[in-house]
C-alpha cells in the first residue's frame, strides 16, 4: 500500500497485491488549505455514482471502473490507470504540447456532454448543487465578490445562471491535473467528486482558463499553449451550445 497524495481534498491511497491493484480514496472534511473551506464527504459519493454513469456513456477505458464503495466511512474503490500513465498537466509543464492530445481533450468531454444531455435519471441523481455550492460557488464566485465588491453584480448574476442551468453531466473539475494521457494517448478522466448535472459550459471554461494560464506562465510556451487550448475547444457540442 503507497500513497497518492489526494490533493488538498482527499487520502488516495494504492492497494496492491501480485495479481491485482485499485485505488482507495477517502475525502476529508477540512481540505489542505489555510482558510475553512468544509465540503461534505458524501461527495465520494457524488463521484461513484457519476463515474458509473460516465461509464456507461463512453468508450470502455476512459473513466476509473468503481470496484466497491463503503457508505459507513466514506471510502470508494477504483480501478487504477495504466502506470505509466501521467497527467496532461505534467506534460504540459515540462513542455510537451502535443495538440492531438488537446484535441482528444476536447473531443471527449463533448461526447459526455452530448450523452448525457437531457438524461432525466441522471438528472434526479446528480441534481443535488449543494456540492457545487460548496466545492466552487462558495470558494471561488462567492469569495471573489467579497473581495472585489465593485463586481458583485456580475458575479451574483453569474452564480444565478450557473445554478439555474441544467442541461447535462458536468465534471465540475475538468482540468489538466485530472487528465491522465496514457503510453497510447488514451486519455482517462478522474476526480468526479464535483460532478452535478448542470451547465456545461462550466467544464470548458474550467480547463479553457488553466491552459490560457499555463501559457502566461510559461513565457516560452506561449504559442504552443494557446494553440492546445484553441485545439481543446475546437469541438462545439449540442449541449455546451445551449448555454
Amino acid at each position: 500500500m503507497s500513497s497518492l497524495g489526494g490533493g488538498i481534498s482527499n487520502t488516495v491511497l494504492l492497494i496492491e497485491w501480485p495479481d491485482d491493484s485499485f485505488i482507495l480514496k477517502q475525502p476529508l472534511k477540512q481540505l489542505r488549505v489555510q482558510e475553512k473551506w468544509h465540503i461534505h464527504p458524501r461527495r465520494v459519493f457524488n463521484e461513484r455514482d457519476a463515474m458509473q454513469f460516465a461509464n456507461q456513456l463512453l468508450p470502455p477505458g476512459h473513466v476509473p471502473a468503481v470496484r466497491f464503495s463503503d457508505e459507513e466511512n466514506f471510502v470508494i474503490t477504483m480501478s487504477r490507470a495504466d502506470r505509466r500513465s501521467v497527467s496532461w498537466k505534467q506534460q504540459l509543464l515540462t513542455g510537451q504540447v502535443d495538440l492531438s492530445v488537446a484535441e482528444s481533450v476536447g473531443s471527449l468531454l463533448a461526447l459526455l456532454h452530448n450523452r448525457a444531455a437531457g438524461n432525466e435519471v441522471l438528472k434526479q441523481r446528480l441534481g443535488d448543487q449543494q456540492i457545487l455550492i460548496e466545492a466552487r460557488v462558495d470558494p471561488y464566485f462567492r469569495t471573489a465578490s467579497r473581495r472585489h465588491p465593485d463586481l458583485k453584480p456580475i458575479i451574483n448574476d453569474e452564480i444565478e445562471r450557473l445554478l439555474g442551468t441544467a442541461l447535462t453531466l458536468v465534471h465540475g473539475d475538468y482540468s489538466p491535473k485530472n487528465l491522465l494521457v496514457g503510453p497510447d494517448q488514451k486519455l482517462v478522466i478522474i476526480d468526479f467528486e464535483v460532478a452535478h448535472y448542470g451547465d456545461p459550459a462550466f467544464d470548458v471554461a474550467f480547463c479553457l482558463a488553466l491552459t490560457i494560464l499555463g501559457a502566461a506562465r510559461f513565457r516560452g510556451q506561449t504559442v504552443q499553449q494557446l494553440a492546445a487550448a484553441k485545439a481543446r475547444c475546437g469541438t462545439r457540442t449540442s449541449a455546451t451550445s445551449k448555454s
